[in-house]
């Protein structure tokens, strides 16, 4: 069960949503979180942030995301939204997969292998997670946001 955590004034519903908003709020990145609620073919959706400098939104998952969490954020992307789906902690090493008008774009190449098979028709691509996070994000350097994201400590309550 995930343990909701308190940081900046907001209450997150996991530690691992407040890590990914340490390190948004590190590198100057502004978000909103838990901003607003789509219908999709499989019922509603509320991603967990929205980066309105570059018009993304992202869903935070502590594992790889179900095929039902991807046809959401898919469906999200259909109704003319970007968004992106982040699987793990802030670092070089997190899985991802992201759509822009319903087209896949990857850079988890194990996860696209598995994802592109269900949607054989869709065009797909792979990323490196660098290249990603400097367009969503509009940053160049990383590693001081994973550093402090993941010593950050959380107050207990």
């Amino acid at each position: 069960m995930p343990k909701a955590t308190r940081y900046n004034n907001v209450k997150y519903r996991s530690r691992l949503e407040a890590r990914w908003a340490v390190f948004f709020k590190t590198l100057g990145v502004a978000f909103e979180y838990e901003p607003m609620t789509f219908d999709t073919s499989l019922g509603w959706y509320l991603p967990d942030f929205y980066l309105p400098k570059t018009d993304w939104f992202v869903e935070i998952k502590p594992t790889e995301p179900t095929v039902e969490e991807v046809i959401k954020a898919r469906d999200v992307s259909y109704q003319g939204y970007k968004i992106g789906i982040l699987a793990g902690p802030p670092n070089a090493k997190i899985q991802a997969v992201f759509f822009i008008g319903g087209k896949e774009v990857f850079f988890s190449p194990g996860y696209y292998q598995r994802v592109s098979s269900y949607w054989q028709s869709r065009p797909g691509y792979i990323l490196r997670s660098a290249i990603w996070l400097r367009k969503v994000t509009g940053k160049k350097n990383f590693n001081k946001g994973f550093k402090i994201a993941n010593e950050y400590k959380f107050k207990e309550r």
